[in-house]
């Protein structure tokens, strides 16, 4: 509408213009614009023109696919890390550029304000917002231990191969003992890593956090069943419903996070007054159990 008023750029919404002309480079506007037609989310020559120049507001679809159209991570749309030392975070609040990177990819609590930060943030004034973050850095914490551990067994899984085919190609015993003994401690390594991973996934269950899926040689090595019982049960600890889901699935994700359902492996403190598991009950899955 010609007379709606116009909602000035805030902070971000400035930082997302000057970010764009820095990271599009030597790209054009009409090689972005054809990039983001094919992502699905097009915006014309013309739109791109307006958002450097601050005159057209970005949404969030608009931030994920220009971020994949220029092949970085979202916040670096927003943030720009390594090129300023400090971004104001909101009207009048300024901040370090890695401590606010660090809270909007929810590492970190929003960061405290410092005597050189101007005035203090309107919600948790001069210290972090570690209440606001204490409610969901387990989720974060788990999946980055989750992710790191992945990728040393993987890591450790690559080495094995490349011994094991020195000691297949060793021309003496010794050379051949050598590698084996080699071999031998990266096996034990792998083992470790195993539990490690078993025991993060538990947990992660039994904080109502569905593990992310694992690739299959993982799944196989770890002996993970594909399939997840939930369980509906009423205050007395009887059951009223169970439902069998993929593994990793969407439902899976939805259900752990559920109030309403509890996962049939549950520790007996976190279930209501009463219930009794009876694993002899649970629906049968072919070829799972």
């Amino acid at each position: 509408m010609a007379d709606e008023k116009r909602i000035a750029l805030g902070p971000a919404g400035q930082a997302v213009s000057e970010n764009l002309r820095r990271l599009r480079g030597e790209m054009t506007y009409a090689e972005l614009s054809a990039k983001l037609e094919a992502l699905g989310r097009p915006i014309p020559v013309l739109g791109l023109r307006r958002i450097e120049k601050g005159d057209r507001r970005v949404d969030l679809d608009d931030i994920i696919a220009l971020a994949r159209a220029l092949a970085v991570p979202p916040p670096l749309l927003i943030y720009p890390l390594g090129q300023r030392s400090s971004v104001e975070v909101m009207p009048g609040v300024e901040r370090p550029t890695w401590d606010a990177f660090k809270w909007f990819t929810a590492r970190a609590a929003f960061p405290s304000a410092t005597p050189s930060d101007g005035p203090p943030d309107p919600i948790s004034g001069d210290r972090p917002d570690v209440d606001g973050f204490a409610r969901v850095m387990h989720r974060v914490f788990f999946h980055e231990d989750h992710d790191r551990t992945v990728g040393r067994w993987f890591a450790e899984y690559h080495s094995s191969q490349i011994i094991a085919d020195a000691a297949a190609a060793a021309t003496t015993d010794q050379e051949r003992k050598f590698h084996e003994v080699r071999l031998q401690e990266v096996r034990v390594r792998l083992n470790e890593l195993v539990e490690d991973l078993r025991g993060t996934r538990q947990n992660m269950r039994v904080h109502e956090v569905a593990p992310p899926p694992l690739p299959p040689i993982l799944v196989r090595t770890l002996g993970e069943r594909t399939f997840e019982v939930y369980e509906r049960i009423d205050r007395d600890g009887r059951i009223l419903e169970q439902r069998v889901v993929d593994a990793g699935g969407p439902e899976d994700a939805e259900m752990c996070a559920s109030s309403e359902w509890y996962w049939q492996d549950l520790p007996f403190h976190r279930r209501p007054p009463g219930y009794v598991v009876d694993h002899a009950k649970s629906p049968e899955v072919e070829g799972e159990r």
